[in-house]
């Protein structure tokens, strides 16, 4: 996230730490001013603020600008939802329809906020020629994986969830070529999910991981890994949010995937219409 970038002050000059400080402050002032504007008023320089721009992952000023008062907004709007808890012992029947919405309503839009359209981009170009997609996953997850590995199969790839290595599988499918695996770890450190990236990593297997980050180990285990946000824990409530959160991120890259490849699922469709009509 942006806002989180801003924060980590510690590799900035003392000009870049200036101009954090005043995005982080200012986000709707800095939507309509210049990086020389903002240079100016922080008593730094353009330059300073195109080279933190840089430092922190964006392309310019204009990327930061609109990223940073998005951010700016939904947490604020975060803010606010998270004064109250939505399940406590005074919660109401008729009232824990709408809380458990505003639960999804919040981990969905914190959710959003982690994806890097860098990362997804990059990542449905590697998928681009993709035959094979395992879905890796164990406990609560698997019903995640479930949902991804058929999402998957409808855009024709081939996909199974598997919950640990299977070496003879493995070997028999060695011919695929063009494969690569989903791992799920709901804190980005399970054990079972960390063994067999590590496994499939030396078997050169392109690795994406959707996890949180209270654990590095996955993360640095595969070559692209999307952030959920795991640190809001509610009660017994976590579950749900970790879920609604790695369903979330399989979706986005579902329908990234579908963007990419829309030609011929228009085709498939088209296809699959004619045959439920049945012959002439």
């Amino acid at each position: 996230m942006l806002l989180d970038e801003l924060e980590k002050t510690e590799k900035m000059t003392t000009a870049e730490q200036k101009v954090a400080r005043f995005l982080l402050a200012n986000p709707e002032a800095a939507l309509h001013m210049t990086a020389a504007q903002i240079g100016k008023r922080t008593f730094t320089s353009k330059t300073t603020v195109l080279r933190l721009c840089q430092k922190i992952g964006f392309a310019g000023f204009t990327e930061v600008q609109k990223k940073l008062v998005i951010e700016a907004a939904a947490k604020k709007q975060l803010l606010e939802a998270s004064k109250q808890r939505p399940i406590n012992q005074d919660t109401q029947f008729d009232q824990v329809a709408n809380n458990v919405k505003a639960m999804y309503d919040k981990i969905l839009t914190r959710s959003c906020l982690e994806v890097n359209p860098h990362i997804l981009q990059r990542v449905v170009k590697r998928l681009k020629n993709t035959t094979m997609i395992d879905v890796y996953s164990t406990g609560i997850t698997e019903s995640c994986a479930a949902a991804a590995a058929f999402k998957l199969r409808t855009l024709g790839i081939q996909s199974a969830v598997q919950t640990n290595i299977n070496e003879h599988y493995l070997a028999a499918t060695r011919k695929e070529q063009q494969r690569a695996a989903i791992l799920l770890s709901f804190t980005g450190g399970n054990p079972m999910m960390v063994e067999a990236a590590s496994y499939l990593k030396k078997m050169d297997i392109y690795l994406i991981g959707i996890g949180g980050l209270a654990d590095l180990a996955l993360s640095q285990l595969t070559n692209e890994y999307f952030v959920i946000p795991t640190t809001d824990q509610t009660l017994n409530m976590e579950a749900v949010n970790a879920v609604a959160a790695v369903n979330y991120m399989v979706d986005v890259l579902f329908a990234a995937l579908t963007v990419s490849r829309y030609e011929q699922v228009v085709k498939n469709s088209v296809k699959l219409i004619e045959r439920r009509k049945g012959p002439k």
